[in-house]
């Protein structure tokens, strides 16, 4: 752990343990003290550093998954994974929607496990396979329908997410359920998914509440 200034604020770098360590002090707080507790041990009132908190997580996840992401690339893993699925322009549509439905089940496991270099690996092979069936301009909204109805939360996770802009009210419900849902890390990935969708498309939330 190190403190600096660098002039107009304090920079503090911590290791991924000494973060891991802190986050987990300050989610023991949210969850295991009472209202008043927690504005004497952290001094805010409860409603408004939950934002921060929030804010905080997102910000340990994204940087996380960042460095991983850098450490595959750099070390070619990435490149072996994608070279491994073969030639996909001589795979049926269908053998390309199998590729992604196992893919997508084995991404939801990836992240309960909390395998981040798996799941990396496993989105790099979804988008590689949809990147197949744009390229051949594949309709394959149908697809998506069918893996939104799937038993597996990492189906239905990759399909809401990639149907947030064709087919929005469903994929919504979809990451709705699955941020309440007893997976616990696949619960956090579809709020991360409605948050940033929301950031994006603030109108398509507000609609409901416009009078005509």
């Amino acid at each position: 752990m190190k403190l600096d200034w660098n002039g107009h604020d304090y920079i503090l770098t911590l290791s991924q343990g000494e973060l891991n360590f802190i986050m987990d002090c300050l989610l023991i707080a949210v969850t295991h003290v009472s209202d008043a507790e927690y504005e004497i041990v952290i001094g805010k009132r409860k409603e408004a550093a939950d934002h921060d908190i929030s804010e905080l997580a997102e910000q340990r996840h994204r940087t996380y998954t960042r460095r991983v992401r850098d450490e595959l690339e750099n070390s070619g893993a990435i490149s072996v994974v994608l070279g491994s699925m073969g030639d996909l322009s001589v795979l049926t549509e269908d053998e390309i929607t199998a590729r992604i439905t196992d893919a997508a089940a084995r991404l939801g496991s990836a992240i309960e496990d909390g395998n981040r270099p798996q799941v990396i690996l496993e989105r790099e092979k979804i988008a590689a396979l949809f990147g197949e069936l744009n390229r051949r301009k594949a309709d394959f909204r149908n697809s998506l329908r069918a893996m939104l109805d799937a038993a597996d939360p990492g189906v239905q996770l990759t399909a809401a997410i990639y149907s947030l802009k064709t087919n929005s009210d469903q994929a919504v419900r979809i990451l709705d359920a699955l941020a309440v849902s007893r997976y616990a890390r696949i619960a956090y990935e579809a709020e991360l998914a409605l948050k940033n969708w929301r950031e994006r498309n603030t109108e398509y939330f507000e609609r409901d509440l416009r009078v005509e």
